[in-house]
């Protein structure tokens, strides 16, 4: 199903590097983007006051930003200036914390999101031999672990303290996206 060691000449340890990284990828960034998809109308209401309408327009233009991405991710690939837009946008938003700045900057930051999940895939097929059993072994225990415990903690952090720890979750989310996946993958790639 999968062979971890072509990945590096032979090398089973880099290999199973490489496929490490892949689920702590995998599990990033399919369980940061349950965050914001399902819990953007609930801070909407509980934080910023929308009405039940608005936040129903803002989850709507959530998706179509994110179908959006995901079609530009074929030409437009995750890059460092995405990076930094996404790190320094949301910041702005923490710090600002108004309808406005919502509206403004979730549409560009996920531009950014929604091509995550198939340049990982692009990704682990360069750097791995993987069949279609490897991707879906990679995808689904991660993907669906990395959705479920983000959802949990964001549960029991916004029951605790409030609909603002939204932000900083997705902060962290935001933060662990800006690290330097590609470059960690080539360094592992030239054990070859």
């Amino acid at each position: 199903m999968t062979e971890p060691a072509t990945c590096a000449d032979g090398k089973r340890l880099a290999g199973f590097s490489v496929f490490a990284l892949f689920f702590i990828y995998f599990f990033q960034a399919i369980g940061g983007e349950r965050i914001y998809s399902k819990s953007i109308r609930i801070f909407a209401l509980d934080n910023l006051h929308f009405s039940s309408s608005e936040a129903t327009y803002l989850n709507s233009s959530f998706w179509i930003s994110f179908s959006i991405g995901r079609f530009l991710g074929l030409w437009w690939p995750y890059s460092d200036y995405g990076r930094t837009f996404f790190w320094f946008g949301f910041r702005y938003f923490v710090e600002h914390n108004n309808e406005v700045a919502l509206w403004v900057l979730m549409h560009p930051m996920l531009l950014f999101i929604a091509p995550l999940f198939p340049s990982g895939v692009a990704w682990s097929d360069h750097y791995l031999k993987m069949s279609g059993i490897g991707i879906t072994i990679l995808i689904a225990p991660m993907g669906s672990i990395g959705g479920a415990a983000y959802i949990w903690i964001l549960g029991f952090v916004y029951a605790n303290h409030g609909p603002r720890s939204f932000l900083y979750m997705v902060a962290v989310y935001c933060r662990c996206l800006c690290q330097r996946l590609p470059d960690v993958l080539r360094r592992l790639s030239s054990w070859r």
